[in-house]
C-alpha cells in the first residue's frame, strides 16, 4: 500500500462535537474542504504544512477561505499549529501506528529470509539441487525483501546453495526455461554465493533487470544466467 493512499477516516467522524462545530459554521462546503486538506497534507506534506503555504494549498483544495478554516480548526482541536506549521495530531498518531506495524513486518521478513536462505548458523540449510527436485525447498525468493540478507555467513556449518529456487525465480520473472542442473549456471551461482551474496541479492538482480529489459525485444535475450550472474556484471546490476 502506498503511503499517499492511507488516510484513516472514521465513518462517524461527522458526529464528533468538533466536526459538528465546523459544519455549523462552515456547512458541508467547509466539511469537504477540511477532508480535502487532510488528503493533501497526507499525500504531499507528510501530515504537516508550513503556515505560509496554506494559501497555496487553498488552490489545491479550491477553497479561498482556507486560512480562516484552518484557524478555526486549530482553535477547536481538529488541527494543531505553531508559528510556522499546521498539522493533524490524529494523522500523526495514525502514521506512527502504521509505521510500527510495518517495522514489525520488516523484522519478521528479515528473520524469515535468514532462515530461508541459511544465513544463520542455527537455520535449516536449503539442500543443493539434484536430479530429483521434489524434496527441495523451492518457494519464492520474496521480491519485497530484496537486499535485506546480503551479509555472508561466517559459520563453519555447511550451507546448501538454493540453485533451484534462484533459477525458478528467474524463469518465473523472465518467462524463461533455464535448468537448475546446468553445470555452467551452477558454477556462476556458486561463485557469487561464495562472494557473499545471498538469495535476496539474486532476486534483486533478476527483478531489476527483468523490469528494465523484459519489454525490450533486443535486450530480453540477456535475461540469462551467463549475463546476470557473471562476476563483472552482478554487483553492478544489483546496485544499479
Amino acid at each position: 500500500m502506498k503511503d499517499a493512499y492511507y488516510l484513516k477516516h472514521d465513518s462517524n467522524a461527522h458526529r464528533d462535537p468538533r466536526m459538528m462545530r465546523l459544519r455549523a459554521k462552515w456547512g458541508n462546503e467547509g466539511y469537504g474542504a477540511f477532508w480535502l486538506l487532510a488528503e493533501v497534507l497526507r499525500e504531499q506534506c507528510g501530515g504537516a504544512a508550513l503556515r505560509a503555504d496554506v494559501g497555496v494549498l487553498a488552490v489545491e483544495v479550491r477553497f479561498e477561505r482556507l486560512n480562516e478554516l484552518v484557524t478555526d480548526c486549530c482553535e477547536w482541536g481538529l488541527l494543531a499549529c505553531d508559528d510556522e506549521r499546521v498539522w493533524s495530531p490524529r494523522m500523526r498518531r495514525d502514521m506512527e501506528a502504521l509505521e510500527a506495524v510495518r517495522e514489525q513486518a520488516r523484522v519478521a521478513g528479515r528473520r524469515g529470509n535468514e532462515i530461508r536462505w541459511g544465513s544463520r548458523p542455527d537455520s535449516d540449510p536449503i539442500p543443493p539441487a539434484s536430479g530429483n527436485h521434489r524434496n527441495e525447498r523451492i518457494g519464492d525468493i520474496g521480491e519485497d525483501k530484496l537486499g535485506e540478507d546480503s551479509v555472508p555467513d561466517t559459520s563453519e556449518k555447511p550451507i546448501g546453495i538454493p540453485y533451484v529456487a534462484i533459477i525458478k525465480y528467474l524463469n518465473d520473472k523472465a518467462e524463461t526455461s533455464y535448468s537448475p542442473d546446468s553445470k555452467a549456471t551452477r558454477e556462476l551461482i556458486k561463485a557469487r554465493w561464495h562472494d557473499g551474496f545471498r538469495g535476496p541479492d539474486f532476486a534483486g538482480v533478476i527483478g531489476k533487470m527483468t523490469a528494465k529489459w523484459g519489454k525490450d525485444d533486443k535486450m530480453r535475450q540477456f535475461l540469462r544466467p551467463s549475463t546476470l550472474f557473471r562476476k563483472s556484471h552482478f554487483e553492478e546490476y544489483l546496485n544499479g
